[in-house]
């Protein structure tokens, strides 16, 4: 009796965890990276939005030390040039990732 009811438990999870497939670790393999590929788009979506903000607030205090001290701008302009190509390609990357 403990040995039926032994090969009825296993052929039942066999049947739970196998049902598409033979290979049970396959299938915990590809529901991993599935779950996996979510994620990192989930963060990837995350890192995307807080990037596109702080470009948004850097372009309008760019715009505001222009209208009121241009002289301040031309001594900033390449920490200005360089804030934008950082805040550029972060926002490519995270943007690659997204999909």
């Amino acid at each position: 009796m403990k040995k039926l009811f032994l090969v009825f438990s296993i052929s039942c999870v066999n049947f739970l965890f196998a049902a598409n497939s033979g290979n049970v670790a396959e299938k915990i393999r590809s529901e991993a990276e599935k779950g996996l590929e979510s994620i990192t788009g989930s963060i990837a979506g995350i890192i995307n939005t807080i990037t596109l903000t702080i470009g948004i607030v850097w372009i309008i205090v760019m715009i505001l030390m222009a209208v009121f001290s241009l002289e301040r701008l031309k001594e900033h302009s390449k920490l200005a040039m360089g804030g934008i190509a950082i805040i550029g390609i972060v926002y490519s990357i995270s943007a690659s990732y997204m999909s």
